[in-house]
């Protein structure tokens, strides 16, 4: 457990990139269980190759839905029937 928070680093995303280890570069990360956090997710990693560990935060965006039941009198608008 760190002492204080100048044990911390933090990465702006202009100078890490997703899926490479901040430290090292490698891809050798290891992920745990992800967190939904504000308007993202958190990942813990622990990187194989240096052995630095930290969370990865990644933005998520609306991108649409994908509707499984449409109750009966509900009609979707433009849909068309074949």
């Amino acid at each position: 457990m760190p002492k204080d928070m100048s044990d911390y680093i933090e990465f702006a995303t202009d100078e890490a990139v997703a899926g490479l280890c901040p430290i090292c570069q490698s891809n050798e990360l290891e992920y745990g269980c992800s967190d939904i956090i504000d308007s993202g997710i958190c990942y813990p990693f622990t990187c194989d190759s240096c052995g630095a560990k930290g969370k990865q935060y990644d933005k998520t965006v609306f991108d649409g839905y994908e509707v499984s039941h449409v109750p009966v009198g509900y009609i979707i608008p433009n849909l068309t029937h074949a």
